[in-house]
């Protein structure tokens, strides 16, 4: 990858936001929540939230992308919600 691209990051305030964002209250938010969870004894509860994490991202990507919802991404996400029960 090193040929093909010169490696100079750009810095603006998107970039920056988005770093910011994922930093924290993706990474650092999510894991402190998860652990906080499994300490009070909720380890399948825990387990069967990440299985929201699909249908989450359509309904994110709909609603601020405008990204169509198609039958190929509604089946995958009734075969996602069946690993739940």
């Amino acid at each position: 990858m090193h040929f093909f691209e010169s490696g100079v990051m750009v810095w603006n305030a998107s970039v920056i936001t988005a770093l910011l964002w994922a930093i924290f209250p993706l990474s650092i938010g999510s894991i402190s929540l998860l652990f906080m969870m499994i300490r009070k004894g909720a380890s399948t509860k825990v387990t069967s939230l990440l299985y929201l994490t699909p249908p989450t991202t359509a309904l994110m990507a709909w609603l601020l992308f405008d990204e169509p919802f198609t039958l190929m991404m509604a089946l995958g996400l009734c075969l996602t919600m069946t690993g739940s029960f």
